[in-house]
């Protein structure tokens, strides 16, 4: 079980990914945006997913060139009793490994 201490570092290293989420994709930085999933992470749009961070990169360059701005507000996010994973109601599941938080899968599901 996790103490509070840890609990809130946790919760501002998420809130913190989800800021860098934002912010590298609306400055055009593909790769530092990509860099925030894991190696095997996934953004998915509806029925399309795409994996994987040189994909993820490849979409962010394309993405960049429509001229969108993101803002991304989920401050309501679950730790896993374990520490080990979290969700958050933006549909984002996110990973602890190698000391960092990163993005396992960005979802946006279109009704």
């Amino acid at each position: 079980m996790m103490n509070e201490l840890q609990l809130f570092r946790d919760r501002f290293a998420i809130s913190d990914l989800l800021a860098r989420y934002t912010l590298t994709i609306d400055n055009r930085d593909a790769r530092g945006w990509a860099s925030l999933f894991t190696l095997g992470g996934r953004f998915e749009h509806g029925n399309r997913v795409i994996r994987g961070r040189e994909k993820l990169e490849r979409y962010a360059v394309i993405h960049n060139n429509l001229g969108s701005r993101h803002i991304t507000c989920s401050p309501l996010h679950h730790i896993s009793e374990d520490g080990q994973s979290a969700s958050g109601k933006a549909t984002t599941v996110f990973i602890f490994s190698d000391s960092l938080w990163l993005s396992r899968c960005r979802s946006r599901r279109i009704p």
